[in-house]
């Protein structure tokens, strides 16, 4: 193989990857990358995807949230008389006196 030192020592990483010596010889529980230290780390990024896909399906369900069904919610009584009286479903005496109750 080529002499080179950085060849030797890149070598020299790879068969100790895994092997728990990765890292100075005084850095207790540093392990591969960090041990038993950061091992929450790696279940906090597999939690955070979870999250992020579950609330992605619930968005795609649910819709944007600027759908029909949202704008029905906001129409005031007043709204929805009028909306009846251009339909023709209550005439104009219906109409005038259920508009002063609401006023």
């Amino acid at each position: 193989m080529l002499d080179y030192p950085v060849f030797e020592r890149t070598a020299e990483i790879v068969t100790q990857w895994g092997t728990g010596t990765w890292g100075p010889q005084n850095w207790p529980g540093m392990g591969t990358w960090g041990g038993h230290g950061f091992m929450w780390m790696g279940a906090l990024f597999w939690l955070l995807i979870l999250g992020l896909i579950i609330w992605f399906v619930v968005f795609l369900v649910r819709g944007s949230g600027g759908g029909e069904s949202r704008r029905s919610e906001r129409k005031t009584p007043l709204d929805i008389l009028n909306e009846r009286y251009a339909r023709g479903e209550i005439d104009t005496e219906e109409f005038e006196e259920r508009r002063k109750l609401l006023k």
